[in-house]
């Protein structure tokens, strides 16, 4: 919904032609006419706000939040063509209300929009997650020396390379010269060719572990144990080779 839902929380109202308040959700901005800023939170004004975004996916487009997020929520193709208007509307209403272009901004179609919905009602920053965590935690150099990284994410599909942990972390771990990088995962969608091409090695698979051992998806805990256990297990494999 571009950050309209927090935008809501913090005083502002999102208004069709007739004045009326909007009902939550993104399908409700292709209504959108204007926001109602007199009611804002003042504290944001006087804050310096930083977001972490996960992805550099575009608020709308062939790149944009529903067409890169919304198969995975199970929208249909004329859902994610319904809520990428929407998205284009929010974006031109903030921009002629607002003076912001959002629409072409890196991040800006992070969780749904909401990277662009803080640049729009909170003057945010938008900044990649990765490079930040990954600069804290002095991550570069944990690495160096390294024989093995694992690394995880939810799925490996098509949206990875934009930003995802994952992809971070076996970027990284090539340029430290780490040999042997896993990847624990709930589902992938990747082919051999492109997960090695993000620098992964190997992919465990815990949807396809599960139909391996019988298991439910409420065993998480102990699919996470046998799918470490098979990645050590690959690992002792590559070092006999």
């Amino acid at each position: 919904d571009a950050g309209v839902g927090m935008a809501r929380a913090m005083g502002v109202k999102a208004l069709d032609k007739q004045g009326h308040i909007l009902p939550p959700g993104g399908g409700a901005l292709s209504e959108l006419d204007r926001f109602d800023v007199s009611d804002i939170y003042p504290g944001l004004f006087t804050s310096e706000i930083i977001a972490l975004c996960d992805v550099d996916t575009l608020l709308y487009g062939e790149k944009g939040a529903s067409a890169i997020f919304g198969p995975q929520k199970g929208a249909t193709a004329a859902h994610v063509d319904f809520l990428d208007k929407s998205l284009r509307r929010f974006s031109n209403v903030i921009e002629a209300q607002l003076g912001l272009k959002v629409g072409d901004v890196l991040g800006g179609g992070a969780a749904g929009g909401l990277g662009a919905g803080l640049k729009a009602f909170c003057g945010a920053e938008l900044q990649g997650g990765f490079a930040v965590i990954s600069e804290t935690l002095g991550l570069p150099n944990l690495l160096d020396g390294a024989d093995f990284v694992l690394t995880g994410e939810g799925s490996l599909d098509s949206q990875t390379h934009s930003g995802k942990g994952a992809y971070g972390v076996s970027r990284l771990s090539k340029e430290k010269g780490v040999p042997f990088v896993v990847a624990i995962v709930g589902s992938n969608k990747l082919s051999v060719g492109d997960s090695v091409s993000l620098g992964i090695d190997q992919v465990v698979s815990l949807s396809e572990l599960a139909c391996e051992n019988d298991m439910v998806n409420s065993d998480t805990l102990r699919m996470v144990d046998l799918a470490t256990k098979k990645a050590l297990e690959l690992f002792d494999g590559i070092k006999k080779k």
